[in-house]
């Protein structure tokens, strides 16, 4: 049973914490705010994605120790490289926080190996590195695992077809290692996102308003996830998303898909 609620964040997840995706937006925000919670932090972003001048603020904002590792996450030497910048570190929280789609159309449209990135770097990608990472969590009895799934892998949605599948995949398989690490002292949780105005989606041609497509910023979907983790398996972050979650999942699963499916066009400005 989970002692979280008991312990201090970093006796519970400490002293070093590995962050995938970690050069800008959500990853970015989850480095910071665990390191001000007092943890030392593996930042691990692809290579010239800025990771040594995020990772240099990191250090002299919060004086917590930094290492920055460059890992193209869909190589296939991927996990080889992590295992290695990491033998001599007792890490005690993942975050599995790098994934995201840059762009929207028609699964047959694109060449498949579009889908087969996306597939790499969000499941493939957190499979591997939370089988050896869980396995180092289990053995020491402590640590936790995160996650990071979206509204959009609710159903499948026209626009995005492998991107919804493999975010429905993260957040099972986050279900499926809570229910096995969490007898070990082990705490995991999948985080449903809706927009997050990060440079990916930014890129990706998403436009926000205030009234239809707000979006939330990438401090308060890491702030808000830290602080479900230990306490539920998953957690849809924010008030919003949480409506728009229940609403979904009450709906026929061809009305579901129809109305994410529009959601997307609309907020693409794209006509199919």
């Amino acid at each position: 049973m989970s002692d979280a609620a008991t312990t201090s964040f970093p006796e519970r997840y400490g002293p070093w914490a590995l962050v995938l995706g970690a050069s800008h937006g959500i990853g970015r925000s989850f480095a910071r705010q665990i390191a001000d919670k007092g943890l030392n932090v593996v930042m691990v972003a692809r290579p010239d994605d800025g990771l040594d001048a995020a990772a240099a603020e990191l250090r002299v904002a919060t004086g917590v120790e930094v290492r920055a590792l460059e890992v193209d996450l869909i190589a296939d030497d991927m996990l080889d490289r992590l295992i290695a910048g990491t033998a001599d570190l007792d890490v005690g929280l993942v975050a599995c926080v790098a994934g995201g789609t840059d762009s929207v159309g028609r699964f047959l449209d694109h060449p498949a190996e579009r889908a087969e990135r996306l597939v790499r770097l969000n499941c493939l990608g957190p499979v591997r590195v939370c089988h050896h990472f869980g396995g180092r969590l289990r053995a020491r009895g402590r640590g936790g695992i995160i996650l990071i799934s979206s509204l959009a892998g609710i159903c499948g949605t026209d626009g995005t077809v492998a991107y919804s599948a493999a975010k429905a995949f993260d957040l099972v398989l986050a279900q499926g290692l809570w229910a096995e690490l969490h007898p070990h002292g082990v705490d995991v949780i999948g985080l449903v996102l809706g927009n997050v105005k990060t440079p990916t989606l930014l890129a990706s041609g998403a436009h926000f308003d205030p009234d239809d497509f707000p979006g939330m910023e990438p401090d308060e979907v890491a702030r808000e996830g830290l602080a479900r983790l230990g306490e539920a398996p998953m957690w849809v972050v924010g008030d919003e998303n949480r409506s728009i979650y229940d609403a979904l999942r009450g709906l026929p699963a061809a009305d579901a898909i129809n109305a994410m499916s529009a959601g997307m066009r609309a907020q693409y400005g794209w006509d199919g």
